[in-house]
């Protein structure tokens, strides 16, 4: 769904201005790319809404939170970190599914 970075510390949520179909929808539409530069040691959080959207929740509300948790986790190895951001964010009762890739742009 949505991406997170970190660098040196800063969490940002990558956003665009168009707003694209879920991916299987219908392949005929267009789709926007977009680019960002990565400074090295940054990570990148790549999560399917199953992992911040809750009944009863602002959706704004969970981005925070998982901005506010991959931050304080985004040193770490990263199997460690997917295993941090689930444990802190997922609930005994999700209902959805849930995918996470962490990525770590290497020091030159």
């Amino acid at each position: 769904m949505a991406t997170a970075i970190v660098a040196r510390g800063h969490v940002a949520a990558l956003a665009s201005d168009a707003e694209d179909l879920l991916l299987g929808v219908d392949c005929t539409v267009p789709r926007h790319e977009g680019t960002i530069a990565l400074e090295p040691g940054s990570t990148v959080l790549l999560y399917t809404d199953g992992l911040i959207e809750r009944r009863g929740v602002p959706i704004d509300d969970s981005i925070a939170h998982l901005m506010e948790v991959f931050g304080s986790v985004h040193q770490v190895p990263l199997e460690e970190l997917c295993n941090q951001v689930l444990d802190q964010l997922l609930t005994a009762d999700n209902e959805d599914d849930v995918a996470l890739l962490a990525v770590r742009v290497l020091d030159a």
